[in-house]
C-alpha cells in the first residue's frame, strides 16, 4: 500500500525547492535590471506610526485575539529562513534569529479589526507571542474600524480584505488613475505597506526633482516604474505558477520587502554584487560551493520544508497529491511529436493529468488550414480514446518562444527530441531545443524516439540544487508510481558525489523509497548512458542547465551532450 504521507513530503520538497530557485532567478532579474525597490525603514515608520494615530488604543484581553489564516508574515518567514541560512553563510554574518523579544522597557502593541465582538490580528505577532510567554492577560492594542459596509457571510478574511481595498481607493484615489486595474493581496493588513511604499516613493521623487510632488504624480510613477515592471517579471518567469493561493502582488511585496529585511538581519547595507554572487554561490555546482552547502546544510538539504507551526509547511499543503496536473505537449505532426504525445499520455494516466496540445503555426498556415485541423482532432481522438481531459490551441511565431509563453500555467512539457543541442558552439548559442528549455523553467521530458512504458528509473544525482529536485522528483515518482530507481553518482575529479549520494541515499531511506545505488569514476555522460542501458532504465532523471548562459555556450554542459546521444526519454528538472 503507498504511504501517503511518503510521496506528498516528496511532492513538497519538490515544490520548495522550485519556489526558492524561482525567487533567486526572479531577484537576480531584477538586480540585473536595478529595478528602483527604495529602502522603506526609516520612513515607512513614520507613515505607519501616522496611521496607528487614527486608530483607538486600548487593552484587551489576550484570549480574545484570533489569528487569522495564511498571515503574511508566515508567508515571508518562509523564505526568510532559507534566505538567512544561505546569506549568514556566504557572508560570515551573525544573523539574529526571529522572534527574539525586544526592548522590555517598551509595551507590546498590536493592530486588530473587531468583527462580530471578536478581534483578529492584522499586526504585531512577535508582540502577541511575547505578551503570552511573559503570562500578560491583556495587551495594549490599537484597534481599526471598519469604513465600509459588512457583506453578509463573508469570512473575517473577506471582511477585512474587502474593508482595506476600498480604503485604499478611498484615500489613494488608485481606481481614478488606473481604472480596472486590481492590486489583489491574500493578506490582510498589507494595502497599508503599499501605501508606505508610495509614500517613500514620492519622498524620494521630491528629493530627485527638488520640488513637492503631487501625490497622483507619485502614485502614477510608483506604477510604471517600481510595481509594474516587478509584475512582468513575475509573469515573464512564469514564477506565480509555482505559488499556487498567492497573487502577483503577494509576491511584488515580498520581493521589495526582502533587501530590507536582509540588510537589517546583517546590520549593513547588501550592494547588489554581493547579492548575486550569494545567489550564484547558492546555486552554484562547483566542488567548493557543494561542499559548503553539504556540509554546512546537511540538515535543510534532508528536510527542506521549513515548518511554521506543528505540523504543515507554509504555503506546501496543497491537498492535491500528484506533480502533474497539467502537461503541455507541442504537436508539429511530424512523426516523433505524436511519440511525444504517446509519452505525455502515459504520463497522464499515471498522474489524472490534463493534456494541453500546442500547434505553432507555420507561415502559410492559418487555423483553418487543413493540417492545423487534422492535427487538432487527431490530438483530441487519441486523447479521448485515452479517457483523459485535453484541450488544444494554436500559436504563431517562433516555435521555443511559444512553448515558453505556454508553458507558464502547466507542470509539465513533454516534446520530442528530434532536434538536440548541437556539438558546434555557434549552433548551441542559437539552439532552439536549449533556448526553449531555458526559457519555460518547468521540468521538461525529452523524447527522443518512440514513447516508452517509463517503469525503470535512473537518477543521475550531483548534489547541486538543479540535481535536488530531480532527487525529490524521483522519490515521488518512484513510490507512487511503484517503480524501481537506480541512483548513479559519476566520480569526477574536483566534485563532491561521493558526499552527494550519502545525501540521496539518507533522503530516500527516511522517505521509504528503495533504490539501488552506483557510482562510477570516468567521463560522465558516457557512464550515465552506459548504466542506462545495463539497468533497462527507460527514464532518465538530471537537473538542468547549472551555469550561465555564456559558459554553458561555450563549453557545453552536461545536459546538451546527454540530450545529444540519448535514446531513452530524459527528464530535466529546470
Amino acid at each position: 500500500m503507498i504511504n501517503t504521507l511518503s510521496f506528498q513530503d516528496a511532492i513538497n520538497d519538490f515544490r520548495y525547492a522550485r519556489r526558492g530557485s524561482a525567487l533567486w532567478e526572479l531577484l537576480a532579474w531584477l538586480i540585473e535590471k536595478s529595478i528602483n525597490l527604495l529602502p522603506f525603514d526609516g520612513l515607512s515608520t513614520k507613515v505607519q506610526e501616522r496611521d496607528r494615530s487614527l486608530a483607538r488604543v486600548q487593552e484587551i484581553p489576550l484570549e480574545s485575539i484570533n489569528i487569522l489564516a495564511g498571515q503574511y508574515s508566515d508567508f515571508t518567514r518562509f523564505f526568510q529562513l532559507s534566505l538567512r541560512a544561505g546569506l549568514a553563510q556566504e557572508l560570515g554574518a551573525q544573523i539574529t534569529q526571529p522572534g527574539q523579544p525586544g526592548s522590555s522597557g517598551q509595551s507590546p502593541q498590536v493592530d486588530v479589526y473587531i468583527v462580530n465582538h471578536t478581534y483578529y490580528l492584522i499586526n504585531g505577532r512577535h508582540d502577541l507571542a511575547i505578551a503570552r510567554e511573559m503570562g500578560q492577560s491583556t495587551i495594549l492594542a490599537h484597534i481599526l474600524d471598519f469604513k465600509h459596509p459588512h457583506q453578509v457571510g463573508s469570512t473575517p478574511e473577506e471582511l477585512i480584505l474587502n474593508n482595506e481595498w476600498l480604503e485604499f481607493l478611498e484615500t489613494t484615489h488608485f481606481d481614478v488613475l488606473f481604472p480596472g486595474i486590481v492590486l489583489n493581496l491574500s493578506f490582510p493588513g498589507l494595502y497599508k505597506t503599499i501605501k508606505e511604499h508610495i509614500a517613500v516613493h514620492r519622498h524620494y521623487m521630491g528629493l530627485e526633482l527638488r520640488r513637492e510632488v503631487a501625490y497622483e504624480e507619485a502614485l502614477k510613477h510608483w506604477y510604471e516604474s517600481v510595481y509594474y515592471p516587478v509584475i512582468e517579471a513575475i509573469e515573464e518567469h512564469g514564477i506565480l505558477h509555482e505559488f499556487q493561493g498567492l497573487t502577483e502582488t503577494d509576491l511584488y511585496l515580498w520581493v521589495a520587502d526582502h533587501r530590507l529585511a536582509i540588510q537589517k538581519e546583517i546590520g549593513w547595507s547588501i550592494r547588489p554584487p554581493v547579492v548575486t554572487d550569494s545567489m550564484a554561490n547558492q546555486m552554484s555546482p562547483r566542488l567548493t560551493q557543494v561542499v559548503k552547502r553539504v556540509r554546512q546544510r546537511i540538515t535543510d538539504t534532508l528536510s527542506p520544508a521549513i515548518p511554521i507551526g506543528p505540523h504543515e509547511p507554509i504555503g506546501l499543503a496543497h491537498g492535491d497529491n500528484c506533480l502533474f496536473r497539467d502537461i503541455l505537449v507541442p504537436l508539429s505532426g511530424h512523426k516523433s511529436s505524436w511519440e511525444a504525445l504517446q509519452q505525455a499520455i502515459f504520463v497522464a494516466k499515471m498522474e489524472g493529468s490534463r493534456l494541453n496540445g500546442l500547434h505553432v503555426l507555420a507561415n502559410e498556415e492559418g487555423i483553418n488550414h487543413p493540417k492545423v485541423k487534422a492535427i487538432g482532432s487527431r490530438f483530441e481522438e487519441q486523447c479521448l480514446a485515452s479517457h483523459l481531459s485535453a484541450r488544444m490551441t494554436q500559436a504563431s511565431g517562433d516555435i521555443s518562444k511559444a512553448i515558453s509563453d505556454h508553458s507558464k500555467p502547466v507542470d509539465l512539457i513533454v516534446v520530442n527530441l528530434a532536434h538536440p543541442p548541437s556539438s558546434e558552439i555557434m549552433s548551441r548559442s542559437g539552439s532552439g531545443f536549449r533556448s526553449m528549455v531555458k526559457r519555460c523553467g518547468r521540468p521538461i521530458l525529452a523524447v527522443p524516439g518512440q514513447a516508452e512504458p517509463l517503469d525503470q528509473l535512473l537518477l543521475a544525482y550531483d548534489g547541486s540544487p538543479k540535481g535536488n529536485e530531480a532527487l525529490f522528483l524521483s522519490a515521488y515518482l518512484s513510490f507512487k508510481w511503484g517503480i524501481p530507481l537506480c541512483v548513479l553518482t559519476v566520480l569526477e575529479k574536483d566534485r563532491s558525489n561521493e558526499i552527494s549520494q550519502d545525501i540521496a541515499l539518507r533522503y530516500l531511506v527516511s522517505h521509504a523509497v528503495s533504490a539501488t545505488y552506483l557510482a562510477h569514476d570516468g567521463d560522465v555522460v558516457d557512464i550515465i548512458l552506459s548504466v542506462a542501458h545495463e539497468q533497462g532504465s527507460n527514464l532518465l532523471i538530471m537537473g538542468g542547465y547549472g551555469f550561465s548562459p555564456v559558459v554553458d555556450t561555450v563549453f557545453s554542459s552536461t545536459v546538451d551532450q546527454v540530450l545529444r546521444k540519448a535514446d531513452l526519454p530524459v527528464l530535466i528538472c529546470q
